[in-house]
């Protein structure tokens, strides 16, 4: 396909000129480089040399004649169009149903190929993603190739115009005879570009590295509430999925067919509106990272006095393998004493609630260090859990409170055996049956980890079972 140039025109009257290049990749057969380039257009006059007396000759009989200054006068010359780089965007199409598939899209770059894996087949016919989106599913690969929209940047004092947008859909109108869907992943569409704005990191000057990923966090939802006002969606509802965005050119082109058949040709008369899509407050988007601060750790440590015990052999052999092999989040297996170990008797006491508060006062955060999550791995008293949930407000079932290896707090009770946490946890309210990030109950999860833990010990020739009162009982209350 040539190269195609077409001029758009903004709300505000400025002229600019959209540019698309396709051309084969080198070594992978099936794929073509999609690149485009947006450029202002400005037009400036030039006068042309005289002699110094003829001129000053001249501005004064223009002054006489006109009554006006020399800076106002004017004078033949010629007109001079200018174009000034102010956006691009580059890509990836691979076409479906072809055998190298997968192959292709591990040859060109590492995210095309993480979307070719994980969204369809070796041969890009069959999508893998079950129950996702019914829309994406009923994409086949007879409508044409996918799309990767790999980066998009548009110069920062253009903000406000949509341009970014009305530059992806000119591109997709240009491609939709061949391509069937664009998918991207909003988190690395701009990430790292600094093309146009070179002192961009100036603005986290002075600030600290979580108001600095705070900042970042918010204007990746309204890049990705611009996307969601084009009629992109996540492929599957789930944390694994949040940045998967798909859209649809079977949809697209009825869209644009509409339009046309309508006279309107203004793409904005089939998205939402800017207000429209402030009022969604379920922007997929990955759980919010917490960057501990000083007084976090001090938070980690007034708790992890609570879980004193010395391990036994057993325990330890747990959290070994627990490690390796399920990714239990390491702030509960960086524990002092092990897992899951019988307590004396209650430690917390009155001074140590209020050392909490304190430390909570003064911006630690027990959600940001995961303490439900900690307490549920090592904890056995109920007076802990009353604390956090009944006095601090933790919650237990919402997609927020999982951890960073995507686990609630029940499945984290459920893996390290602590069958009084289960109970206590189960009777404050978690539900027994709400997935993991992997879409496992926590009874899953327990079995699946006592079987990679038998497969460690037979592996180290230690011999010995997980079964035992403590999981027998686990069981039972989880089903």
């Amino acid at each position: 396909m040539p190269k195609t140039s077409m001029q758009w025109k903004s709300p505000n009257g400025e002229e600019y000129t959209f540019n698309f290049d396709l051309r084969k990749h080198d070594e992978a057969s099936s794929v073509t480089i999609a690149q485009g380039t947006i450029h202002s257009c400005s037009v400036s006059s030039s006068i042309p040399a005289v002699k110094v007396d003829e001129a000053n000759d001249s501005t004064r009989a223009n002054d006489e004649d006109s009554g006006t200054s020399s800076s106002s006068s004017s004078s033949s010359g010629t007109r001079k169009k200018t174009k000034t780089e102010v956006g691009y965007l580059s890509g990836y199409i691979i076409k479906r149903n072809n055998k190298n598939f997968h192959h292709d899209g591990d040859i060109v770059c590492q995210e095309l190929h993480e979307f070719t894996v994980s969204l369809y087949d070796s041969s890009g016919r069959t999508c893998r993603v079950k129950n996702s989106n019914s829309e994406f599913e009923k994409i086949k690969a007879a409508s044409g190739a996918m799309f990767l929209l790999e980066k998009i940047e548009i110069n920062h004092s253009l903000k406000g115009m949509d341009m970014g947008i009305h530059f992806i859909h000119e591109f997709l109108n240009h491609v939709k005879a061949d391509v069937g869907v664009c998918v991207m992943d909003p988190s690395t569409l701009s990430q790292h570009i600094l093309r146009y704005s070179p002192k961009w990191n100036e603005n986290f000057i002075g600030k600290n590295e979580q108001d600095t990923y705070d900042t970042e966090r918010k204007n990746i939802v309204n890049l990705r509430r611009q996307f969601y006002r084009m009629g992109f969606r996540v492929v599957k509802e789930g944390p694994q999925y949040c940045d998967k965005w798909f859209l649809s050119l079977d949809k697209y082109k009825s869209m644009s067919m509409s339009m046309s058949m309508s006279g309107n040709q203004n793409p904005k008369a089939s998205w939402l509106s800017k207000e429209e899509v402030k009022n969604i407050d379920t922007i997929p988007m990955k759980a919010r990272k917490h960057i501990n601060t000083g007084n976090d750790e001090m938070l980690k440590e007034v708790l992890q006095g609570l879980f004193e015990e010395e391990p036994s052999f057993g325990a330890s052999a747990s959290a070994t393998a627990t490690a390796s092999s399920q990714q239990v989040s390491p702030l509960v297996l960086t524990m002092q004493n092990g897992i899951g170990m019988a307590m004396s008797g209650s430690k917390l006491t009155k001074e140590k609630k209020d050392h909490i508060k304190r430390l909570i006062q003064d911006g630690a955060s027990l959600e940001g260090i995961n303490a439900i999550h900690m307490a549920a791995a090592n904890y056995k008293q109920s007076d802990l859990f009353d604390f956090l949930i009944g006095e601090c407000h933790m919650s237990l079932n919402n997609n927020n409170d999982r951890d960073e290896t995507g686990n609630l707090p029940l499945h984290v009770a459920a893996i390290c055996s602590n069958a009084e946490a289960v109970k206590v946890l189960l009777a404050r309210g978690a539900r027994k049956k709400a997935k993991n990030e992997d879409g496992l109950t926590p009874l899953q999860v327990m079995e699946k980890h006592h079987q990679s833990i038998g497969d460690f010990m037979q592996m180290m020739v230690m011999g010995g079972s997980l079964a035992g009162s403590a999981s027998d009982q686990i069981k039972n209350l989880l089903r």
